[in-house]
């Protein structure tokens, strides 16, 4: 892995792996999905229904699918997001 967002392999390392344990501890029935694009890869974090309405949220450049948790387990309930 080289990537150029990070200081060090072992940088980007550190952070996706707190990323997971984070999105496992206040999204732990989400699912994940990944899609390569020009930009490198985007992740969707899906959860809910999936015969439910579905709904799209979508975080800034600073941010992460995380920002949206409480927003997310509360759409979950009725929609799939």
């Amino acid at each position: 892995m080289n990537d150029l967002r990070y200081r060090s392999n072992a940088g980007a390392l550190q952070i996706r792996d707190t990323y997971e344990r984070l999105l496992h501890r206040y999204l732990p029935d989400a699912g994940q999905s990944v899609a390569l694009t020009s930009i490198g890869e985007i992740t969707a974090i899906t959860t809910g229904c999936p015969t439910a309405p579905p709904v799209v949220l979508l975080h800034g450049s600073g941010s992460t699918a995380l920002s949206w948790a409480p927003t997310i387990l509360q759409l979950a309930e009725s929609h799939y997001v």
